[in-house]
């Protein structure tokens, strides 16, 4: 037989402008993305990697950072890479 537990569990969602370092990064991202020639161009996806790892390793932002509308940066990063392609 199995012993089961709840415990409580916290997280906290800092609620950020889209201008905050991480959403500016996509929105900039996918404007090079736009201009790039192919769509295997990883060069635009590499350098977007390594600025957001530095970005929360600066704890300039957090991967449960949402916006105003209450989208994390994976949403609103899907839902524009979405139009473009």
């Amino acid at each position: 037989m199995q012993n089961f537990s709840i415990s409580p569990n916290l997280t906290v969602k800092a609620t950020v402008g889209n201008d905050a370092p991480a959403f500016r990064l996509i929105n900039e991202v996918l404007h090079s993305f736009k201009k790039a020639s192919t769509i295997a161009d990883g060069d635009v996806f590499d350098a977007y990697f390594l600025r957001l790892q530095q970005i929360f390793r600066e704890r300039r932002a957090s991967p449960t950072d949402v916006n105003e509308r209450g989208l994390t940066i994976l949403h609103v990063r899907d839902s524009k890479l979405r139009t473009i392609l």
